[in-house]
């Protein structure tokens, strides 16, 4: 099926190069760009697209974007950011040095899943880890858990933390659902379920 993307991003040396990436792609039928907030408002307005991407500098409210029709790039991981922008189904939280495979798997990504870039789940773990703390509730990590957190904190990759556990890569993504649950729990925000497949997935609940 054709698609229309527009790119919302306001350094043209990334928007041309989203949009080399783009055009090797046969499905993507038109390709249109907005350099300001304002150029991004109006086409929303006048144009009808299948997908945003959008530099997060554009996305101080997500809830002006159509919900699972846009991919966020980040400079700078921001959580409230992140979650505002899992509430309206974002496709993919994404480094601004994104691979061309990162952003195909966004693009064609199950509906209801988001992308998250390899290069934020340390991020993420680190934040996850430091608010359970503050919150008192980093006892309800099991002993197992809190060593996963701490080793993903530290930016070493499951295929290494599951060999230096001694354990199998498939019990590690059960550990890492069981500690992301947790922390929804606590900050009553959306599951975040990480999925384990070529890229990482993050699994939205319906």
């Amino acid at each position: 099926m054709e698609q229309r993307i527009l790119i919302a991003e306001p350094r043209e040396v990334i928007r041309t190069g989203l949009r080399v990436i783009l055009e090797q792609d046969e499905q993507i039928k038109d390709i249109y760009e907005a350099l300001t907030s304002e150029d991004l408002r109006k086409m929303l307005h006048s144009y009808s697209c299948d997908l945003i991407i959008i530099h997060q500098s554009f996305a101080s409210d997500c809830a002006v974007l159509p919900m699972n029709k846009f991919i966020l790039l980040v400079d700078e991981p921001d959580m409230d950011l992140f979650l505002n922008a899992y509430k309206q189904k974002v496709r993919g939280y994404l480094s601004t040095s994104l691979s061309s495979e990162l952003l195909f798997a966004a693009i064609h990504t199950t509906k209801g899943s988001c992308l998250l870039d390899p290069v934020f789940l340390p991020w993420m773990m680190e934040h996850m880890f430091t608010y359970m703390q503050d919150a008192h509730e980093v006892n309800s990590l099991s002993p197992r858990e809190r060593e996963v957190a701490q080793l993903m904190k530290n930016g070493i990759d499951r295929r290494t933390i599951a060999q230096q556990l001694h354990i199998s890569e498939a019990t590690l993504k059960t550990h890492i659902k069981n500690m992301v649950r947790k922390q929804g729990e606590i900050q009553q925000a959306p599951n975040i379920l990480p999925y384990q497949s070529k890229s990482r997935l993050l699994k939205q609940s319906n």
